[in-house]
């Protein structure tokens, strides 16, 4: 019987750990942005501009690629790196930074 406890323990245990460690994995965040992540996203959107430059968001996604460089541009970088990666998803890409 304590055995069937104990398996039954080990396996809730590992039950637990494997859904905390998806959720944590769905919940990713940002690192703080610097110069360098602006850089990183703004050179990421502008190729993603010119691959889908037809598509029907690109307008929208070059006002958000000109407000994240306008933001980046005055050191608000967490602001203009949110901007830029909108600007990527418009487009369907997915960010890298």
């Amino acid at each position: 019987m304590t055995l069937n406890k104990t398996l039954l323990a080990v396996g809730a245990t590992m039950a637990l750990a494997a859904f905390g460690t998806a959720g944590a994995a769905t919940n990713a965040t940002h690192p703080p942005a610097t110069r360098a992540t602006c850089d990183a996203l703004t050179t990421q959107a502008a190729s993603a501009l010119t691959t889908h430059k037809s598509d029907a968001k690109a307008k929208s996604a070059q006002d958000e690629r000109a407000k994240g460089d306008k933001e980046c541009q005055a050191g608000n970088y967490a602001k203009g790196a949110e901007h830029l990666r909108r600007a990527i998803v418009d487009v369907g890409m997915k960010p890298m930074d």
